[in-house]
């Protein structure tokens, strides 16, 4: 995913315009889907819409883990997702507590530079090729955090437990393939749904542009009551799912 560095560009102010609750029925499924993004081994008649029907999601759960897959097909909330990527919030509870947090992509193109301080000069080829594959890794990776005291990890891309699939759509739109494992233990985060409870809550943040509106100059460093322009006046809706898990 390409990240645009774009602050010099606009002026972003997020707000929460309205949290939306929906429910989705996990299917039981003895092969799980490659987390790639493409989609192809899903059944479409699975998939329900939501957020004002610019996305569609769908579930699985196999006992282990939790699939998710998402269609999004509004071009601007596609093109802002590709901006500034994919924030997933998890409550094991089923309720909407931000217990865990998961970001895609973990780290931005220009987070890591391998050459800085003359570290590069001092590499072989063949260890310079091993870090570069290694950044790429994270950059492409997940970051997992714990609502509760915002310790995280970043887990390169592939890591056994937590996926994140990502790929472009052919008319254009976003999508996107989860695997969420329904019990994790790690020395930053560990949760495990209760036995009574087969419902966990998942929420996402949709981005859009809400209006435009002209900017005046003494925000952009320059004499008061000048325009300096348009800025984007962005807002971000929260979207939760109330998932239930099939039982086998």
């Amino acid at each position: 995913m390409k990240t645009l560095i774009i602050g010099a560009l606009f002026f972003f102010l997020l707000g929460i315009t309205g949290c939306q609750t929906y429910h989705l029925q996990s299917a039981w499924t003895d092969q799980p889907p490659r987390i790639d993004g493409q989609l192809n081994d899903w059944d479409s008649t699975r998939f329900r819409d939501v957020g004002n029907r610019a996305m569609a999601v769908a579930a699985v759960n196999d006992g282990r883990y939790l699939y998710m897959a998402g269609r999004i097909t509004d071009p601007d909330i596609s093109r802002f997702l590709a901006m500034f990527g994919l924030t997933l919030w998890i409550d094991p509870h089923g309720g909407k507590r931000k217990r865990v947090e998961l970001r895609v992509p973990a780290a931005a193109a220009t987070a890591f530079d391998a050459a800085r301080g003359g570290f590069g000069e001092s590499l072989t080829p063949e260890q310079h090729t091993r870090v570069e594959n290694h950044l790429d890794s994270l950059r492409r990776g997940v970051m997992v955090q714990n609502g509760a005291d915002d310790r995280y990890r970043v887990l390169p891309a592939g890591d056994a437990e937590f996926r994140v699939g990502v790929a472009r759509g052919d008319d254009g739109g976003a999508l996107y393939e989860i695997r969420i494992p329904l019990a994790f233990q790690a020395n930053f985060l560990s949760y495990r749904l209760p036995d009574r409870n087969r419902t966990l809550g998942l929420g996402f943040g949709i981005t859009s542009v809400r209006s435009m509106e002209d900017e005046p100059r003494g925000m952009a460093g320059g004499f008061p009551g000048e325009m300096a322009g348009r800025r984007s006046i962005m807002a971000q809706e929260e979207v939760w799912s109330e998932v239930t898990l099939a039982q086998h």
